[in-house]
């Protein structure tokens, strides 16, 4: 409950800023267990008011641990020019799996309308340069 509430607070604090973000953790049943799969949304925005709809941005991470492809995280950033997907893997099946069907589903992000779309995979963590930035309230990075 104290995570759900400290998630809240930060979307809260967010929101003040002029920001909109999400953190979320999403139960997922899998068998017997419950599987938290951890969810952050980010929405950004242009400088000038007057290119503010046209320039909005998408950033979205999506980190689950999987019994089969172990963990991964996606990250997609989304914008009226091109939507990227990355995929992190320590799993090289999984990361061949993507090489075979990224072109598959570049196509059916064109289909859906979403055009300069590129799908790629790559070994390892989800660098520290995408990690969702969230601050915590009551929380302190610093000792």
């Amino acid at each position: 409950v104290a995570r759900i509430e400290s998630q809240q607070l930060a979307s809260l604090q967010a929101r003040e800023q002029g920001q909109a973000q999400w953190l979320l953790d999403l139960p997922v049943r899998n068998g017997q267990d419950i599987d938290y799969w951890q969810l952050f949304m980010r929405r950004e925005q242009a400088m000038q008011p007057e290119q503010a709809e046209k320039d909005k941005r998408w950033l979205v991470t999506l980190s689950v641990d999987l019994d089969v492809a172990g963990k991964l995280a996606i990250h997609i950033d989304h914008s009226e020019r091109r939507t990227s997907v990355k995929l992190f893997s320590e799993d090289t099946g999984v990361l061949q799996w993507v090489a075979q069907k990224s072109a598959v589903l570049e196509a059916k992000l064109s289909k859906a309308g979403i055009e300069n779309s590129e799908v790629e995979g790559y070994f390892g963590a989800l660098p520290d340069s995408l990690q969702p930035n969230v601050g915590l309230p009551g929380v302190s990075a610093t000792a």
